[in-house]
């Protein structure tokens, strides 16, 4: 199971009652991350922007590192969680879309939101770096100028995204971006 919040109850993977230290890193950041959420997200504007599954997974993208970012300013011990659990999901145990970056028979779709999900992330965690460039490198050569046009939409994102509905614009205009590709 995975963790995630209605926006007032979390709901977080069943964990053994004996566990190592590496559950209890998960479950920290588990929790820090769906505490984030109860925090800064605004759960009305999410509803009434009523986004497709495509847009939703890019604005969760968008979200998730802005709510963590946020969450971090205040509690400075959230950040070591997040950047831990970060690296444990996006590096160590790298199942994002369950293939290996990179591969030429990936799915044009999940191509897009795995560059846009790797990139958001490495902005807090620059160790996945090379795996967002790999990604971008095949981005590439499967959508000619995609890539840079994404970077553009998301620098401004890095840069101004402040609030919920500003993720939700980000999310809308990178999914415009993909459609008229």
């Amino acid at each position: 199971g995975s963790a995630y919040t209605d926006g007032n109850v979390i709901h977080i993977p069943s964990l053994p009652l004996d566990c190592d230290t590496e559950l209890l890193h998960l479950a920290r950041g588990y929790l820090d991350h769906e505490s984030a959420h109860i925090r800064h997200t605004d759960f009305t504007a999410l509803q009434n922007a009523n986004l497709d599954t495509v847009t939703k997974h890019l604005w969760n993208s968008i979200e998730d590192w802005r709510v963590e970012e946020k969450l971090s300013q205040i509690y400075p011990g959230c950040r070591q969680h997040f950047h831990w659990l970060a690296k444990k999901v996006f590096l160590e145990d790298a199942d994002i879309s369950h293939r290996e970056a990179g591969s030429p028979s990936a799915n044009p779709a999940s191509l897009v939101l795995e560059y846009v999900l790797l990139t958001v992330r490495s902005w807090a965690v620059p160790e996945l770096d090379g795996k967002r460039d790999s990604v971008g490198e095949t981005l590439n050569r499967t959508f000619n100028g995609l890539r840079r046009e994404l970077d553009a939409i998301l620098d401004r994102t890095q840069t101004s995204c402040q609030t919920t509905e500003d993720a939700i614009r980000f999310a809308q205009e990178l999914a415009t971006d993909r459609k008229s590709t």
